[in-house]
């Protein structure tokens, strides 16, 4: 509760959670702050779910879960709450079930490399666009990657958008997702 308001609701057993976070700002960032710190606070009473760690000089913590979607097929989601002064940070890894551990070394540079930005770097930060493009005919996954607005890995992340495979053709027609401006 924050301000009398359900933030979140903890299924039997602390295995699943429901959030229901305001999608305004200010309220939207008071009610996260809100949760993340609560939810430090359970894990820090919980230590045998969660583990609590620090990142970027800021409260964390970080666990596991086994999820059923709607379809039924199983997943484990490990995630991570991230505290800060005035936001709180989600990071949501989900992997078929049994296969989780195979990515805790991403899962740990990726939380390692998070860095809260200072407020000239926020000003001027750009969001990217997500767009849905038609393939033409004489387009390849590295030509249509090469066309994202990103420097860093742009096969890669293609790949990783589109559920691709390393080789994988596409069809004449196909939609497919790029990074755009």
């Amino acid at each position: 509760m924050h301000d009398g308001k359900l933030l979140a609701w903890v299924g039997r057993g602390g295995s699943s959670m429901v959030t229901f976070l305001p999608k305004d700002e200010p309220d939207a960032s008071h009610a996260g702050k809100a949760l993340g710190e609560a939810l430090v606070g359970i894990a820090r009473r919980r230590a045998h779910i969660a583990m609590l760690v620090t990142i970027d000089g800021m409260p964390a913590a970080t666990g596991v879960g086994r999820a059923r979607s709607q379809s039924g097929a199983t997943f484990d989601a490990r995630m991570a709450l991230i505290a800060g002064t005035a936001n709180v940070w989600r990071f949501m890894f989900v992997a078929p079930a049994g296969s989780l551990g195979r990515y805790d070394g991403d899962f740990q540079r990726t939380l390692a490399s998070f860095d809260q930005l200072g407020a000239q770097e926020a000003a001027s930060a750009r969001p990217f666009r997500v767009r849905t493009v038609r393939v033409g005919e004489t387009d390849t996954q590295e030509s249509l990657a090469a066309a994202m607005a990103t420097r860093d890995a742009p096969l890669r992340r293609f790949q990783v958008l589109n559920g691709l495979t390393e080789g994988a053709r596409l069809q004449p027609g196909q939609l497919v997702k790029i990074i755009a401006d």
